[in-house]
Order: structure tokens, then sequence, then C-alpha cells
């Protein structure tokens, strides 16, 4: 991979104009090299490429659902090593009585997903990246493009540190940052759902009952106030002694009882994780640094002559069922197959490959995006009619198997 710095020829052609470092982005560029399409491809990233940095204290923890994984596999990227399997689902709703459990064994697989360290994921990514032909990927790093501009040639992109970039094609992978994407005509649209998610890795110091740890136990707890998720982290994620199993938090609330939390030292929020979630996952005894954030659901709508977006750069979701970034790796296998279909690498970003890239997603996004926004709604409040309906369901969801087995295969990321 050939780092391109400002003191270089400052006129840069390429095939496919990346914009954005982070692990779409980065999945998109071995992807498109790892299936040999003949292309030339060039990454600009407003941050600096880490091939060897995992971060001891990244909170930021991500679940790969079972076909994610399938997915990262034929485009050459393994699982870090600091991974740890979804052997099993549990969904409860607090104070009542439905719940429901997920597991592996039951659908015939050894994981229904995978958890770890976003640092630690692109890491590997960027570790591939780096065996790259410097002929096939080019890397402008602590940089971003200022202007953009669209022709039916291809495009012309302007960096900060001067360079041009002329590309047939960009794809936007760049989070939900939105100046230059509305620049080129694609606006977002936001739905606030008026809450913030803590993010944290928890550890127990003694484990809960045997039936949630005989198996790696990913749990989703709904309460009145917004869904509470525990994600089974590497056993030695942060080599402590004390701890017999970590876990991702994500705790979503209102702004003002999140920063609450947020502003509790160590053992009061402990006592007051304990008291929110049970015992089903032990005694919470370690909280790392705690972060926050709101959330909305946002997604862009708008179409621009040879622009692609990919990712949060395309939708940005609730973590209600932790679907984002499966559905942005999605984006990518997509894009990549529209490519595979093109008769000639001249036809890149013309409008019949922006029409059947489109085709290929509306439905997937469309149907992960409403079902979010449902279970917002449905699990995020103590309306009684809906508690008692998401109760029903709940337990119908856990005694009717084809039901079950349904659920399961879209938790698993398939169609």
């Amino acid at each position: 991979m050939q780092n391109v710095t400002a003191q270089q020829e400052n006129i840069h052609t390429t095939d496919i104009l990346v914009v954005g470092g982070g692990v779409v982005g980065l999945a998109l560029c071995q992807g498109l090299l790892h299936d040999k399409l003949g292309l030339h491809v060039t990454l600009v990233s407003s941050g600096s490429i880490h091939q060897s940095n995992v971060y001891a204290d990244d909170v930021r923890a991500i679940a790969l659902a079972h076909s994610t994984e399938c997915h990262l596999a034929a485009m050459g990227i393994p699982l870090p090593e600091c991974h740890a399997q979804i052997q099993q689902i549990h969904i409860s709703d607090r104070g009542h009585l439905g719940q429901t459990r997920l597991r592996a064994q039951e659908q015939g697989v050894s994981a229904l997903g995978y958890v770890t360290q976003l640092s630690a994921l692109e890491t590997v990514i960027t570790q591939q990246l780096s065996k790259q032909s410097a002929d096939d990927i080019a890397l402008f790093e602590n940089t971003q493009c200022r202007v953009v501009e669209l022709s039916d040639e291809g495009v012309t992109a302007r960096l900060a540190t001067g360079q041009v970039i002329h590309a047939k094609t960009i794809v936007f992978a760049d989070g939900q940052g939105t100046d230059l994407k509305t620049s080129l005509g694609i606006v977002p649209n936001m739905i606030d759902y008026q809450q913030h998610a803590l993010v944290s890795i928890v550890g127990v110091s003694r484990s809960g009952p045997a039936r949630y740890q005989t198996e790696l136990t990913a749990f989703e707890r709904f309460t009145e106030n917004g869904p509470l998720a525990l994600l089974p982290m590497h056993r030695d994620a942060l080599h402590d002694t004390h701890c017999t199993q970590y876990y991702s938090l994500v705790w979503c609330g209102t702004e003002q009882d999140i920063t609450t939390l947020c502003a509790l030292d160590d053992n009061r929020f402990l006592n007051a994780l304990q008291q929110a979630f049970g015992d089903r996952a032990g005694l919470f005894s370690y909280v790392s640094t705690r972060q926050h954030f709101p959330l909305k659901l946002t997604c862009h709508s708008g179409r621009a002559q040879r622009v692609f977006t990919l990712g949060n750069a395309a939708q940005a979701l609730h973590p209600i069922a932790g679907q984002g970034f499966n559905l942005g790796i999605r984006d990518v296998i997509s894009f990549i197959a529209s490519i595979k279909e093109l008769s000639s690498i001249e036809m890149l970003g013309a409008h019949s490959h922006q029409d059947r890239f489109a085709a290929l997603r509306e439905t997937d996004r469309q149907i992960v995006i409403n079902m979010t926004s449902l279970l917002v709604t449905v699990f995020s409040n103590a309306i009684p009619g809906l508690v008692v309906g998401r109760n029903k369901a709940l337990n119908l969801l856990h005694a009717i198997p084809p039901i079950k087995k349904w659920f399961a295969k879209k938790a698993m990321g398939y169609q």
C-alpha cells in the first residue's frame, strides 16, 4: 500500500476514490483488491491508518453477525484473535415475564455471531491491505476532501493538502459527516430518538446462573427507559485476573439519565448497572472508561452522478439490534457485486451502475431500518398496551420453533 505525501505529485489518477478510513472504507478497499478486478483504488482518510495499534481501553465493540463473518472471510479478512463468540442471545423485558433465548446449537452453527473491539478489526484489515501492491492502492492520510466536482467523464476531488485526484467514481464511507455530501445533493433525513447511548466495557467477578454461562451469551434487556445490551468480550481483553468474563455494555436512556450515569464513580455506577440488569451475567465488579453519544436515525437521500454511499454514510441506525455495521458490510458486498456485473471498467459510476447498486440494496436497507425503528418504539417505553404486547411476542417467539428459527436467521444477518 502506497502512502502519498503532500510533497509528491499533486495530480493523482485512480479508478475508485474511497473517502473514509474507518472499518467500512478499509473493508471496501480490501474487498475490491482481494477479488482482483483490475482496479486501482485510492483511500482518503482524515486520520492515520494504524497497522498494529489495538487500544486496550477501546470501548468501541461491534457485534459481527454470522453472515458478516462469512463476508469478511470472502474478502480475505480474518477475525481478530481477540474476538469472542456469541453462542446464545438472551432477550428479556425488565420487570416482566417475557423472554426468549436463541442458541447457536439450535441453528446448526458454532456461533450466532462474534464480538471484537473496533480497533482490533481495523488493525486486521489494515494489515491485509499492507500486503497489497502499491500499484493497486494509494493512501492519503491525515487529510480531507474539500471539494468534489462531478462530470460525465468522472470525479475530481481536491484535498486539504493540495492534491487533486481524478477518479471514475467516488464512494463515501465517512460516517454521518454530511457537509461534503450535502454540497453534492445527498442530504440527511434525521429522526431524533431522544435517547443517548452509554458505552463501556464491564467485567464480572462472579458468574451468573449456569444456563447463561455454559455458553457465551449476549444479553438484550429492555427497560422502561431504553434497551441495555451486554455482548461477551474476549476473556483476556483487559488482562484483569479478578474478572471471569468481560462484556461490551451499551446502555440507552434519556440524555439526563445517561449523563448522570456517566458522572457516577465506578462503584455507584456498577451498583446502578446491577440493579437495572439483575444477576444473569453475574456480579459486576469492573467498568472501563465511559462514553456516550446521542441516538438518531440518519438516512441520506438524493443522488449525485458517479457518487455512492456505504455504511453510516448511507444510513446510521440505533444500536438496539446491533445491525448497523452488518448492514454496512452488506453494502460493501453489494457494491463489489455491482462492479462484477459491469461490461467494462469505463462503466464505473455510470447511471446504469448506480441503478443496479440501488436495486441490490433497497430491500435489505429498508427492512433493517424499519425493523430497528419499530424495536425502538415498542421496547423503549412503558405504555401498558405495548408492554403486554411485547411480552406476549417474546414468549410466543420462544415457544414456536418456526418463528424462532426465522428470527434467529435475521439476527445472523441472512435475508
